[in-house]
């Protein structure tokens, strides 16, 4: 199965502008699920008033800023799709501290939403890694591409090559 995220090129525009400010730069997109395509329909950059930061520079969400995010999805009737900035250095990838919090935020978001697909991606540079959630299952699927306009982004699937590679060990 194919995954993709679409955004229209001002939507898009707007979360680079917001992520390229640096590293561990956040923001959450709505989104309209259709089977395996996600349109973004509308960007919430995070302040950075509202992240915390946890141990090896890490940073999450605060709860107020959680329980917000989530509300606003809620009220729009709609899934989320999260974006995180590694900073210029690439390719991006999830990582393991990303993991983990991902593995304790997504099921809980998707509780919380009813079983809503969810989506998360990392850049890095002028790439992306990204997952996402849908149907049942608890585990993330590779995101293939992101679609800005007619631009066709491939992700890296860097994540996924590190886990399998050490999986092997």
């Amino acid at each position: 199965m194919s995954i993709r995220l679409h955004a229209d090129v001002g939507l898009a525009d707007a979360a680079r502008e917001h992520l390229a400010g640096g590293a561990d730069r956040l923001g959450f997109f709505l989104a309209d699920v259709d089977g395996s395509v996600f349109r973004l329909r509308e960007w919430r950059p995070i302040d950075i008033a509202a992240l915390e930061y946890v141990s090896d520079g890490h940073t999450v969400l605060n709860d107020g800023a959680a329980v917000e995010v989530i509300r606003w999805a809620h009220q729009c009737d709609a899934s989320l799709v999260e974006v995180h900035s590694h900073g210029q250095f690439g390719p991006a990838a999830f990582s393991p501290i990303d993991v983990v919090g991902l593995a304790e935020w997504v099921p809980a978001v998707r509780w919380r939403l009813r079983g809503a697909p969810y989506a998360a991606a990392v850049t890095a540079a002028d790439t992306v890694d990204a997952w996402a959630w849908i149907g049942a299952t608890a585990e993330p699927a590779q995101v293939d591409a992101v679609v800005v306009g007619t631009d066709v982004i491939r992700t890296t699937g860097a994540t996924l090559e590190r886990i399998h590679a050490q999986l092997r060990l």
